[in-house]
C-alpha cells in the first residue's frame, strides 16, 4: 500500500469516522481495529469503495458511519485479526445462528526475558475490571510477597474488560515497573 499510515482508532463494529479520514491526503492509509478485523486503507480507497459512505448524512453530518455486519467489499482491506467474518447458517425452521470459527492471526510476539528473582522489583499489576480480577490479583501478589520482597506494588485499572487498555496507562505501567502480572478473575 502506498502512503503513509496515518491514524489508527478502534471501534466495536467497522466505523468510519470523518474527523479522522477528511484530514488525510488521498493516499494517506488508516487503519480500523475491530473484534471482527483490522481493517486498513487509503482515504482514495474508501472514497472509491464506500463512496457511499463517503456521501452519507451519518457520515456527513454526524460525523460517523458503521456498519453492523461486515460487508464483503471491506474483506479485501482485512490486515489483522479475524481473516473471515462469521457466517450465518439458517436453519430448517427460519431460525439462524452464527458459526463463531473464523481464522485469527496475530503477528508473533517474543515474551519478555524471565526475571531472575522477584527481591527488589518494581511491580505492576493491572485490574482489568472484572469481578474477581481484583480479589485474585491481590491474593497472586500476596503469595508472591511472602517469598520475595518488591520494592514497590503499583495497581492499575482498565477502563473496562472488553476493551484494550489505552495507550497512555499501557505506556505509564511499562515505565513505573520491572514487572506487570494481569488476571481475568472470571
Amino acid at each position: 500500500m502506498a502512503g503513509r499510515l496515518a491514524t489508527i482508532y478502534t471501534s466495536a463494529r467497522l466505523t468510519f469516522r470523518r474527523d479522522r479520514i477528511e484530514p488525510l491526503d488521498l493516499d494517506d492509509r488508516f487503519r480500523v481495529e475491530t473484534p471482527h478485523g483490522t481493517f486498513e486503507m487509503s482515504k482514495r480507497d474508501f472514497q472509491q469503495v464506500f463512496s457511499n459512505v463517503a456521501r452519507s448524512t451519518s457520515y456527513v453530518e454526524a460525523g460517523s458511519y458503521n456498519y453492523s455486519r461486515v460487508p464483503s467489499k471491506a474483506e479485501v482491506f482485512i490486515v489483522g485479526g479475524r481473516s473471515r467474518p462469521m457466517s450465518e447458517l439458517r436453519l430448517p425452521d427460519g431460525r439462524i445462528v452464527y458459526d463463531p470459527r473464523g481464522t485469527v492471526t496475530a503477528e508473533p510476539r517474543e515474551l519478555a526475558a524471565r526475571l531472575e528473582m522477584l527481591d527488589g522489583v518494581r511491580l505492576g499489576v493491572l485490574d482489568n475490571t472484572k469481578w474477581n480480577a481484583s480479589k485474585l490479583l491481590r491474593r497472586v501478589v500476596a503469595g508472591l510477597e511472602a517469598g520475595s520482597p518488591f520494592a514497590q506494588v503499583n495497581f492499575y485499572d482498565k477502563e473496562s474488560f472488553s476493551r484494550p487498555g489505552a495507550a497512555d496507562l499501557l505506556d505509564r505501567i511499562a515505565a513505573e515497573n520491572d514487572a506487570v502480572i494481569t488476571a481475568i478473575g472470571d
